[in-house]
């Protein structure tokens, strides 16, 4: 029997992952002492008879990693715990990490209004962070490169959290923010619209936003309706400005929820009504698709599983090293709230 058990038995029966199984049964940190407990009783019922090595002292050492936080160049302090999506994610991190037996530490990335990192932490930050770090948002490949560099002459691994990238060596838990995005423009299709326009913040170089913009071309595109995009450059700022007596759309997808909100309060200003007159639909779906009236229709991200993930991606990449490197995405679901409606006898042949 014992030859035949394999680590996805036991996982299966232990109700853990296959990861945590491997750490368990090789005494390697990673693992909290109850799982791993649990673990190995369950092995051993199912008559896995393989010896478990005893840890070494550095290997019973509790691991450290780091948490980089992505901040705006500004003057105020930046913090994850204060942002309505990364709060959870980060929540997300803690809660694995902690079953994991992983001490955190947070940091902050100061970028510039492009998303270019205009200061790096201190080497003792990165010393510290000896078992990995957590890289939270989407960078160009340029930034992302300097972190690599760095970190790699220390043999730190990286997870970036909230990216999606195909840089070499780096793993990656994201969201399939193209397939949202179209999944969000075609809802709007089979409620009656076909002049939809997106929203976001266009100007920063944020590849999340840029995918949720390209999947929005391609359901306008798969439909043969012409597109309509609207930077958002601030709190009071859409370029081009929005006419209230000359809109030219029914409907439009936002970069996020907080920018739909910013939306919706300028176009209340000027006397268009969210969903009577033009429809808006988000992205992520934080707290701020709650605390606008009308509730928000939005594209959900799973921010906590996006941290659970992160931290199983970091404990493969301890086991396994050498593997090639992982991009796991989440796919995000539709909520359906009040700021859409859904309109008939409009034009559905395009223009333009």
């Amino acid at each position: 029997m014992s030859g035949r058990v394999t680590l996805e038995d036991i996982a299966e029966a232990s109700d853990t992952s296959v990861a945590s199984v491997s750490l368990a049964l090789r005494n390697k940190p990673g693992v909290s002492r109850a799982r791993r407990e649990r673990i190995l009783a369950v092995a051993r019922e199912m008559g896995y008879s393989r010896e478990t090595p005893v840890a070494s002292p550095d290997e019973s050492a509790v691991r450290s990693a780091a948490v980089l936080f992505r901040s705006i160049t500004s003057d105020r302090p930046a913090t994850p715990l204060m942002d309505s999506f990364y709060s959870w994610v980060v929540t997300g991190i803690q809660e694995a990490a902690q079953d994991a037996g992983l001490h955190l530490m947070l940091g902050a990335l100061r970028c510039d209004a492009n998303n270019v990192p205009v200061e790096l932490p201190p080497a003792s930050f990165f010393d510290r962070a000896s078992s990995g770090l957590f890289l939270l948002g989407s960078f160009p490949d340029a930034s992302l490169d300097r972190l690599i560099e760095i970190t790699g002459a220390r043999g730190i691994p990286i997870v970036n959290v909230d990216g999606h990238t195909a840089r070499t060596f780096v793993d990656s838990v994201g969201t399939m923010n193209r397939e949202g995005a179209y999944e969000a423009t075609s809802y709007l299709i089979q409620r009656g619209h076909s002049r939809i326009a997106f929203a976001g913040r266009l100007d920063r170089n944020v590849p999340s936003f840029n995918q949720r913009l390209q999947g929005y071309r391609e359901a306008m595109a798969a439909h043969g309706y012409p597109t309509r995009e609207l930077t958002i450059r601030g709190d009071r700022e859409v370029s081009p400005p929005i006419e209230a007596d000359d809109l030219g759309v029914t409907a439009i997808v936002v970069g996020n929820d907080y920018d739909a909100t910013v939306l919706m309060r300028l176009l209340h200003g000027q006397g268009v009504r969210v969903p009577e007159d033009v429809s808006i639909i988000g992205f992520d779906d934080t707290e701020h698709a709650t605390h606008v009236v009308p509730a928000l229709t939005t594209m959900r991200v799973d921010m906590l599983t996006m941290g659970r993930l992160a931290v199983q991606a970091m404990a493969f990449r301890w086991s396994w090293p050498d593997a090639a490197p992982q991009m796991t995405l989440l796919r995000p679901q539709l909520v359906e709230r009040d700021s859409v409606a859904s309109i008939s006898g409009q034009d559905e042949h395009p223009t333009g």
